[in-house]
């Protein structure tokens, strides 16, 4: 595979880790990915010890290609996990709160919804990425209230509310730059980035998934940015 005309604004199926040994170093804007983390357990790749496993060997590519921040969603149960060895890059939490009745049967503990998914901030040079905030956009809070997508929709069992990615993408990025979703599923983000005028590259490593993707992504109009 050849940098960049193999990876830019294209949909590549494969291991992530394999993937990204193709990709330059501090060549990619922002990392925004969903890794999953193991909370499904009717989802046979929605494994807990794969997560706990690989995090560290995804976040020294994450950090070797990102210009500027990585933006990593997570369960609370696996906060630690993502900490241990990077405290010093945290930067900041994001919330996705997810209102009621939007919530996946079973989404529920002692009688208390788990409402909330977590996404947080890293980043090697926290000033650089303040530098790089997109200045003319309405201020917002640190949490975004949308719903859950149905299970059904795009095939996927998984799925970001669009809304969600293109508000963490218009806060954390300029037009034309890179972002990479080393786990892009359905192809949220990768849409959300081409309705905002941003390149992507999303990894997939599901040929099914990376289908779905290519189908929602192409039939976006070109973006009017």
């Amino acid at each position: 595979m050849k940098y960049p005309d193999d990876f830019i604004n294209k949909i590549i199926c494969g291991d992530c880790l394999e993937v990204m040994k193709n990709i330059p170093d501090k060549s990619i804007d922002l990392v925004l990915t969903d890794p999953p983390y193991g909370k499904r357990k009717d989802i046979k790749w929605d494994n807990k010890d794969n997560f706990i496993s690989k995090i560290d060997l995804w976040f020294n590519e994450f950090f070797r290609i990102s210009k500027y921040g990585i933006i990593i969603f997570c369960a609370d149960s696996m906060i630690h996990h993502l900490l241990k060895n990077r405290e010093h890059f945290y930067q900041r939490l994001l919330i996705w709160n997810k209102p009621a009745g939007s919530q996946f049967r079973g989404a529920c503990n002692n009688n208390l919804w788990f409402s909330i998914e977590l996404i947080l901030v890293f980043s090697q040079d926290y000033e650089n990425l303040k530098k790089n905030y997109e200045k003319n956009i309405e201020y917002s809070y640190q949490f975004f209230n949308a719903r859950t997508i149905p299970s059904k929709k795009y095939g996927h069992p998984i799925k970001k509310p669009i809304e969600l990615m293109r508000w963490l993408i218009l806060h954390f990025t300029k037009n034309n730059q890179i972002i990479l979703d080393s786990f892009l599923g359905s192809g949220t983000t990768a849409v959300a980035c081409k309705e905002l005028g941003r390149n992507y590259i999303g990894i997939e490593i599901s040929p099914e998934y990376c289908e779905i993707a290519r189908r929602r992504v192409n039939a976006i109009p070109e973006s009017l940015f």
